[in-house]
């Protein structure tokens, strides 16, 4: 069986070197890192992306714009990291189809078990081995 890609998008360098390092010590995967939107769209179109993690405010195309894009072309899990609060957002993600929504700032075991969560409902989970 493949190993998941997993597609982790946010402006910021440091918050996606975190999050990759943390689930690839503790998790079979692939990481696939972008710093915005376009970039976002550009690796879903080439690789095979099993879950989404996306930062919801970049520059240039927002994280509504990539959930609009991905949802046109595929179901995959996609589960938004931000900073934005409210329940005018959560609203807005659900409407988006978003499947969980993480505030910053956040927990990385809290991330990894989201991530893991919805990749066993794929059937792509592979944990670490030791």
């Amino acid at each position: 069986m493949p190993i998941p890609n997993i597609l982790i998008v946010d402006d910021e360098q440091d918050i996606r070197k975190r999050i990759s390092d943390h689930l690839r010590k503790r998790m079979e995967c692939h990481i696939i890192e972008a710093a915005n939107g376009y970039e976002a769209l550009e690796e879903f179109q080439k690789d095979q992306i099993d879950i989404i993690l996306l930062d919801m405010k970049m520059p240039g195309i927002s994280g509504t714009e990539v959930i609009k894009k991905a949802r046109e072309k595929s179901n995959i899990p996609i589960i938004v990291i931000s900073g934005l609060e409210g329940a005018a957002i959560s609203r807005h993600l659900e409407e988006c189809g978003v499947d969980e929504y993480i505030t910053k700032p956040f927990s990385l075991k809290v991330v990894q078990e989201k991530v893991v969560e919805r990749l066993k409902k794929c059937g792509k989970y592979f944990p670490k081995q030791p």
